[in-house]
């Protein structure tokens, strides 16, 4: 049953291989092939991956590549780097959940971080093992291990475990490791022969087309790749040809394909697409697509205009990326890049030995036209080829043994084929298949051509040279010369849809004519210096496209006004040959260097090129042409491109843009931290010169990315860089600065979001907030300092010269105190001793007793108030005794007048109290007494003196009448007070107000 299906299956490919030969040329491909010359390290990249920023990683037998759409990095073990790749051949790559990349070599794995772009290694093995990690999760690395089985590394418990005991994997140097884990929970491997499949959950193995006693199904096979497609069918290539196994169902298919002496042969490698379709690589039978539903072959061939064909290369390893982009192992020579459904021109010219009907007389093509059966006339330089598109065969061949006599083709309103060529024109008689020639020149070797032919609205043909213009009649078969411009070369004729008829000619200028019958009337003449080389008109927009050799020029024919598109503009190349104008108002252009194109409201010019599948960069003057159908055809040295404008989509892809290559005052910068994965960088201002390299992760624009960049802080607005990739800034201000960098694709499409680095050049530290803070501060503290010295010395002074005068005060009151006791005192002593004596002579009477009281009194109040003076000038109890004692004895005596009663409290005081402590306290408490008495009219008077520690608290407080300090503080009473207090080094604090009494505290040194 399986061989007749099989067999059934075979025809089946061939006759649908051959049936989607022609559907091909509708889905172009993209290819581009990548070698050791663009900076692959090795040319055999068995293992790929796609990672999370968009990075293609290769593993080859010489290291790491990433690959970035532009250039390639390369890892290589180095012995004198700790952080570098350990192993130098690559059996596998995987990516975890945090963005780490997992390197499987012989040196066990490799944990690449991104953040630090740096490598560690994990040893797998006590001995060099080869581990290959197919599978990742959040937390495990899954991995098979040359002899030791399938193995899980946790990267967060650092732990190690064993979940199956077979892997195989050979020790060739070559091996590519096909292991795959399923979301069914199965991991499927190869056996030396057949295939494994492991069950997670049971822990058990299956084997299919094995050579064993465990073998479940199947003949045993030579398995050399596996996949496991969505619906979990096991698509084997070995080496009879392709092999659709269901393990399930227990069923199996073979699909091969044969062409006389071709086959398939050997499948090295497997893959499916976004599209379900099966990529083939094989053993040097080329590349090819299986469609499963068909269950037909497709074999993708090389570029149409590039003798080059896959057949020369095996392809060991074929994978399909995030984006549906295919990458193939072409070994042994790098890597091809397949892109699917691209926008490609159409290429006629290639040869085909095997169908010589289909090809060209000779590949450079110089004019062209389409007949009324829509079939292409290719003037080329070995004869006129008559192409029949549908059945893709040159029907008919002309003038095949001249030399290059074919200048230009066209079709009349009559649909008549006209062929201009050396001396005159050509009509061609459909019936006959014959070619009849009318001359304005007889001169059999003449090498005067017919450059264009134009039909006028009377239907005559106007016929440009390189001496002038002839009209020809149709109908009378007769040429008349044109009167304008008899010596000069015509390279260009255009009429417009105005009636206008418009001249180019060789590097001369344009001219303009409205026709009336026989008279032109100019209406225009302009670009002078110009080569004139193609007119062609946008109806829509009423602009004239002129191609030049100085670029295109895009005419306002009402305004009178032009813009010209050159390199500056980016244009490949200036000299244009040809230009065909869309319906949407686009430009294409045939130039020196390939086919261009304007997008007329972006103002985009985008350049194709070799991988676009054109036919070559040289095209030639007169052969372009626009088909009814819109279609555009471009013919140059190599053959003929063609396409319709619309397949040339707006590509819509915004790449990522990565950052490399970061350097300060022109060396690496030093960092624990990848650049491309920092957002701020903090740098010195010793340090203030930078540069950076910049890229967009972009696989379809072959490198045409455009970008423009900003700092902002030092641009004032965005450098439009092109495709310069390099930026440097140098000796920058100390501040802050943000660099932004946008991309845009091969068709201008600009990033929507910018890529950013945050840059801070910190300023000397004497530049820096905090200095001129802390400057600010120091000044500030100084000048207060200064101002506060000033003030304290002026308030030393003053209390210095206070001391003094307190001290004089004193001493003045002992002086006088003393001078009242020896001087005063003794002499009213002696005054009452004499009164005493003197009243002895006196007759007793009672007048004389009442002087005698009188005097008596007098003399005895004096004393009393002599003695209450010296008290208060200087109270001896003071001197003796201290300043508890001073103040008891004066309190003692005013509640003795049973008027105010005053509570005083003082706890033991120190001995070592100064004199002028104790001095000066006890005239504050005097004075202060003092002022109660005469102003306060209290009852209540309270002193507390408290010692504590190096202080002395002073509080007093009565219930009089109180007062304002604001007032009060002017008074001499106070002042003294104050002064005093000041003297002592005190702090004295007034607490009252009208009708509140009086609090008063006060602290003093007691080392004052």
């Amino acid at each position: 049953m399986t061989t007749l299906l099989c067999g059934y299956v075979r025809r089946i490919g061939l006759v649908g291989c051959c049936l989607l030969g022609i559907r091909l040329l509708g889905q172009p491909m993209q290819i581009q092939h990548l070698t050791v010359k663009d900076g692959l390290s090795q040319s055999s990249p068995y293992h790929m991956l796609t990672d999370s920023r968009g990075f293609l990683w290769l593993g080859t037998q010489d290291g790491v590549n990433r690959y970035d759409g532009h250039r390639f990095r390369v890892y290589k073990p180095d012995v004198r780097n700790p952080h570098s790749l350990r192993g130098v051949n690559v059996a596998g790559i995987v990516e975890d959940k945090e963005g780490n990349i997992w390197v499987g070599t012989e040196q066990g794995l490799n944990r690449y971080d991104r953040a630090t772009d740096r490598f560690s290694l994990i040893r797998t093995s006590s001995r060099k093992r080869r581990a290959s990690p197919f599978y990742a999760t959040d937390r495990e690395i899954w991995f098979s291990s040359e002899g030791e089985g399938l193995l899980v590394y946790n990267f967060k418990t650092r732990k190690l475990r064993r979940v199956g005991k077979y892997a195989y994997i050979n020790r060739n140097f070559d091996f590519v490791d096909w292991t795959t884990c399923t979301p069914a929970g199965d991991i499927w491997m190869l056996y030396p022969k057949g295939i494994v499949r492991f069950s997670i959950k049971e822990q058990t193995y299956h084997q299919y087309f094995t050579n064993t006693p465990q073998n479940e199904y199947g003949e045993p096979c030579n398995v050399y790749s596996l996949a496991v497609d969505k619906e979990g069918i096991a698509w084997l290539g070995s080496d009879r040809g392709l092999i659709r196994f269901d393990y399930r169902q227990k069923q199996h298919q073979l699909f091969d394909w044969t062409s006389g002496s071709r086959t398939l042969g050997v499948v090295f490698s497997l893959a499916e697409d976004y599209l379900g379709q099966i990529w083939i690589g094989t053993q040097r039978n080329g590349l090819w697509i299986f469609d499963k539903k068909r269950h037909t072959f497709r074999e993708v061939h090389y570029h149409d205009n590039s003798p080059e064909s896959f057949e020369n290369y095996e392809f060991y390893r074929v994978y399909v990326d995030n984006s549906g982009i295919i990458w193939a192992n072409s070994d042994p020579d790098g890597l091809v890049k397949i892109v699917p459904n691209a926008s490609m021109f159409g290429y006629f010219g290639q040869s085909n030995p095997i169908h010589p009907a289909r090809n060209l007389s000779d590949l450079s093509i110089r004019c062209m036209a389409e007949d009324a059966q829509g079939r292409l006339w290719l003037g080329t330089e070995g004869g006129l080829d008559v192409f029949d598109r549908q059945k893709e065969l040159v029907e008919e061949r002309y003038f095949t043994n001249e030399d290059n006599i074919l200048k230009y083709i066209f079709r009349d309103s009559k649909q008549q084929m006209w062929v201009g060529t050396f001396g005159g024109i050509m009509r061609f008689d459909a019936a006959t298949k014959k070619f009849q020639t009318f001359l304005y020149n007889h001169d059999p070797d003449t090498r005067l051509y017919t450059r264009n032919i134009l039909e006028l609205p009377d239907h005559t043909l106007l016929v440009g040279t390189s001496l002038g213009m002839w009209v020809f009649d149709p109908d009378r078969r007769t040429f008349s010369r044109v009167p304008y411009h008899t010596d000069q070369n015509i390279y260009a004729t255009f009429l417009d849809r105005q009636g206008t008829l418009w001249l180019g000619s060789y590097f001369d200028r344009l001219y303009g004519y409205r026709l009336h019958g026989k008279r032109w009337q100019k209406t225009f003449e302009g670009f002078k210096d110009y080569n004139i080389n193609a007119i062609r008109e946008d109806t829509t927009r009423g602009r004239l496209w002129i191609a030049t050799e100085k670029g295109l020029l895009a005419f306002d024919r009402t305004a009178r006004t032009y813009r010209l598109y050159d390199e500056r503009d980016g244009l490949a190349n200036s000299y244009m040959y040809g230009v065909t104008v869309a319906p949407d108002g686009n430009v294409f252009m045939s130039t020196n260097h390939g086919i261009s194109s304007l997008d007329t409201k972006t103002g985009h010019i985008r350049n194709f090129d070799l991988t676009d599948g054109l036919q070559g960069y040289e095209f030639n003057g007169n052969a372009f042409f626009q088909a009814s159908s819109g279609e555009c055809f471009f013919g140059g040295v190599k053959g003929l491109n063609y396409f319709y404008p619309r397949q040339f989509r707006t590509l819509s892809y915004q790449p990522r843009i990565h950052f490399f290559n970061f350097k300060v005052n022109e060396e690496p910068y030093q960092s624990s931290r990848n650049v491309d994965e920092m957002d701020y960088v903090t740098l010195p201002q010793s340090q203030n010169t930078f540069s950076l390299e910049f890229a967009s992760i972009d696989f379809y624009s072959n490198g045409k990315n455009s970008y423009k960049y900003l700092l902002q802080g030092q641009d004032h607005d965005w450098v439009q860089a092109g495709d310069r990739t390099y930026v440097r800034y140098a000796n920058l201000a100390p501040g802050r600065y943000v660099f932004k960098v946008k991309s845009a694709n091969r068709d201008g499409v600009w990033n929507d979001t910018e890529r950013v680095l945050n840059l801070t050049i910190t300023p000397p530290f004497w530049r820096t907030w905090w200095f001129s803070a802390l400057y600010l501060i120091v000044i500030v503290a100084g000048t207060f300092a200064m101002a506060q010295g000033r003030l304290r010395s002026i308030n030393r002074r003053q209390k210095l010269r206070l001391k003094i005068a307190l001290d004089a005060q004193e001493q003045e009151r002992k002086n006088i105190a003393q001078d009242l006791h020896d001087e005063v005192g003794s002499r009213l002593a002696t005054l009452k001793l004499y009164v005493s004596s003197l009243t002895r002579y006196l007759k007793e009477s009672a007048e004389a007793d009442r002087l005698k009281k009188e005097v008596l009194d007098i003399i005895h109040i004096s004393l009393v108030d002599i003695r209450r003076l010296l008290r208060e000038l200087s109270p001896r109890t003071l001197e003796q005794y201290g300043y508890a004692a001073a103040v008891e004895e004066l309190v003692d005596r005013i509640n003795a007048t049973d008027q105010v009663h005053v509570t005083f409290e003082c706890r033991k005081l120190s001995d070592q109290l100064s004199k002028a402590l104790e001095t000066g306290l006890y005239r504050i408490t005097q004075e202060l007494l003092n002022n109660t008495l005469k102003h306060a009219n209290a009852t209540e008077i309270t002193i507390s003196v408290v010692p504590s520690g190096q202080m002395l608290s002073f509080f007093y407080s009565d219930n009089g009448q109180g007062f304002s300090y604001t007032k009060a503080a002017k008074g001499l009473g106070i002042q003294n007070i104050e002064s005093r207090v000041s003297v002592l080094g005190g702090k004295i604090e007034w607490f009252s107000k009208p009708g509140a009494g009086l609090e008063v505290t006060l602290d003093l040194p007691t080392d004052s």
